[in-house]
């Protein structure tokens, strides 16, 4: 199992683009307001109301950079924590939404929904990246309730597709023709936890699964 933690990066990195920022939009206005009094004309100086107004117009835009750059951190430091929330998980059993399918060296994740009543037929759709439809797989006569199929990895015409990441769709139907309601849902154990961009998500059977995507969380036996 593995933690691969580059929150601290992405904080340090929001931290000195926000401090530039800061510092970049502080000097111009300076600048500007410099400028403005070295040209100002003699006979009609700048009132002493006006520029009492553009010292309060610095003054709310510094309180506002300010308030910028204490979001940043809270943003960052909730990141963190969300972190060590996913770490607190590794060797857990957990359930999720989710309808992805990982392929591996010829062997899948298994394809897991649920079905809100009795089917007559179930048409499980595989996809690729782009969304092109790669397989189509029937199952006949399933009850209600969790269902879980297989896919050998291979297309239509039998050929074995590379390595990566699918997904699948499932539609069903009763006797009489109508649909029935299905979700797609994945289920294991968490091995490890990847952060993309700063952001934290759980690995489960080789597929990433969102902290928000949870619906369950048991400990393994």
């Amino acid at each position: 199992m593995q933690v691969s933690n580059i929150s601290g990066q992405a904080s340090s990195s929001v931290s000195s683009t926000s401090e530039k920022n800061k510092n970049a939009t502080k000097e111009t206005f300076l600048r500007l307001l410099i400028a403005q009094l070295e040209h100002q004309n003699p006979l009609s100086p700048v009132q002493g109301a006006e520029f009492t107004a553009q010292l309060a117009q610095f003054s709310t835009l510094e309180q506002l950079q300010t308030m910028n750059a204490n979001l940043d951190t809270l943003v960052a430091a909730q990141e963190q924590m969300k972190g060590l929330r996913a770490a607190d998980l590794l060797g857990k059993n957990i359930k999720a939404q989710g309808n992805t399918v990982s392929l591996r060296q010829g062997k899948t994740s298994p394809l897991q929904y649920a079905l809100n009543a009795d089917s007559a037929r179930v048409t499980i759709s595989i996809l690729d990246n782009a969304g092109n439809l790669v397989r189509t797989i029937e199952k006949l006569g399933q009850k209600a309730g969790e269902q879980s199929g297989s896919w050998d990895g291979k297309n239509a015409q039998g050929a074995s597709l590379p390595d990566g990441e699918y997904r699948f769709v499932v539609l069903a139907k009763d006797s009489t023709g109508n649909s029935v309601g299905a979700e797609t849902f994945l289920q294991g154990q968490v091995e490890g936890v990847d952060y993309v961009e700063g952001h934290p998500s759980l690995l489960v059977g080789g597929r990433r699964v969102d902290l928000a995507a949870l619906s369950s969380i048991r400990q393994a036996e």
